[in-house]
């Protein structure tokens, strides 16, 4: 009886250890999916932060030509009244 009880405790023993490493394994599933989870997150808000700096970028750009055009009509008009006055 000693050696079936003791066998009896080595398979509970080797049951316990298969159970604690299901658990582990689900575990690291689990977190691996929160780590593709956050890493994803991080991206997209990376990305969309080169987003918003490429499209603020670009505002920039608009802006500053809006400028440079609107100092070439006041220029042309200034060249004009200058043509217009006899020396």
């Amino acid at each position: 009886m000693a050696v079936s009880a003791e066998a009896s405790q080595a398979a509970e023993a080797q049951a316990e250890a298969g159970r604690l490493q299901s658990k582990i394994a689900l575990k690291k599933e689990v977190c691996m999916k929160k780590g593709c989870l956050v890493g994803i997150i991080i991206v997209v808000v990376i990305v969309g932060c080169i987003g918003f700096f490429i499209g603020g970028l670009n505002k920039v750009v608009k802006m500053d030509e809006n400028v440079k055009a609107a100092w070439a009509q006041v220029e042309n008009q200034l060249q004009r009244r200058n043509d217009l006055i006899y020396n």
